[in-house]
């Protein structure tokens, strides 16, 4: 920054000593002049006179200030700045990419997870259907068993009323009438 304020100061005093010198170039036409004409006409006179000059000077100075900001101060603060956007930038797409193949690897194993689910779903479906089957086939054998059951104690009763009903000895119709009662038992139960 001093070097800055330095090299200013340098363009100014090189701008001031060069209007002198244009202005005592003409400092013999002084005697000539009336005495109405004050100091600041004279010198706004001379600035009129030699603007181009002056300002081509100024143009000078002012790229000369610009070149040397550029180079000690704005570029490297420019590239820095740059390099750091670059870097953050560099960054995010790596931890972009990261969470990319995460939630990929999350994704898969989610499937795998849906699909394992899906097939041991299919098999209990499976499962239940038969135990259905299985169920309904019980259902309909109960019911004839029932019906064999009914059956089998009337033919028992029957077959008893005749046994009872004959001229069999009574010893034999004891013997007979336990038989009929364990046949009915086993019937009873299911056997």
């Amino acid at each position: 920054m001093k070097r800055i304020c330095l090299f200013t100061i340098m363009i100014l005093l090189l701008l001031s000593i060069s209007s002198i010198g244009v202005f005592a170039a003409d400092e013999s036409d002084v005697g000539a002049l009336s005495a109405e004409e004050s100091f600041f006409g004279l010198v706004f006179e001379e600035i009129k006179a030699n603007s181009e000059n002056i300002l081509s000077a100024l143009a000078f100075a002012a790229s000369l200030l610009v070149a040397f900001t550029y180079k000690k101060g704005l570029l490297p603060n420019l590239k820095s700045g740059i390099e750091r956007l670059s870097d953050a930038v560099s960054k995010l797409r790596d931890a972009s990419k990261e969470q990319s193949e995460n939630s990929s690897l999350a994704l898969g194993t989610a499937g795998e997870h849906l699909e394992n689910a899906k097939n041991a779903l299919e098999a209990i479906l499976e499962r239940l259907s038969r135990l259905e089957n299985e169920l309904s086939y019980a259902k309909e054998t109960r019911s004839e068993r029932e019906e064999f059951k009914l059956i089998l104690l009337s033919q028992t009763d029957m077959l008893y009323d005749i046994f009872m009903n004959s001229s069999l000895p009574q010893y034999q119709k004891d013997i007979v009438g336990e038989k009929i009662a364990a046949m009915k038992e086993s019937i009873k139960k299911g056997e």
